[in-house]
């Protein structure tokens, strides 16, 4: 009889615990942040979201060598509008040796660490855009690898004027 009172015992607090968890899971997050004792969330309306169109790359080769090209189109919600810096890094994340590359080319080094990985130190040597609500076409061009491995992954980074990463978006290529 023991056994069995403790057996329900055990049952119950488990079906309460995962009732607690579901009903977190369904809350609101700033009303769970709130709970937290955290700061609520700015809503989304209060955020400028930025949009991605048309992404292409294309790979290219001339005398010159080859490259490849990326194009997209971009813009805002933001009705003031959004002075940023974008970076793109293209990268072979499957290739061996690992290699990278960087648009606009006067950032290597500054904002991307030796192994590829963004990190930011110098925001303003990004190509300086402010996107409004209209679409605005951005056409980059990146040196393939010179070990004959092409690009798998293009990212996008698009930085704020004080240093912080807005987004991050990669794309498979």
């Amino acid at each position: 009889m023991r056994r069995r009172l403790t057996f329900f015992a055990k049952f119950a607090a488990v079906i309460c615990g995962l009732a607690a968890a579901a009903w977190l899971v369904w809350q609101p997050p700033s009303f769970v942040s709130a709970r937290l004792g955290n700061a609520p969330l700015p809503s989304a309306e209060s955020r400028p979201t930025i949009e991605f169109d048309h992404f292409s790359t294309r790979h290219e080769r001339s005398s010159e060598g080859s490259r490849l090209t990326v194009s997209m189109r971009m813009r805002t919600n933001a009705e003031d509008g959004l002075s940023c810096y974008l970076f793109i890094v293209a990268s072979n994340e499957r290739g061996s040796p690992k290699t990278w590359a960087i648009w606009p080319p006067e950032a290597n080094g500054l904002v991307v660490t030796a192994s590829g990985h963004f990190h930011g130190a110098s925001p303003t040597t990004g190509r300086a855009i402010t996107l409004t609500t209209g679409w605005q076409r951005i056409t980059a061009t990146l040196p393939d690898p010179i070990n004959g491995a092409s690009f798998d992954l293009v990212e996008v980074y698009v930085v704020g004027e004080a240093g912080g990463v807005l987004l991050s978006r990669p794309f498979r290529i």
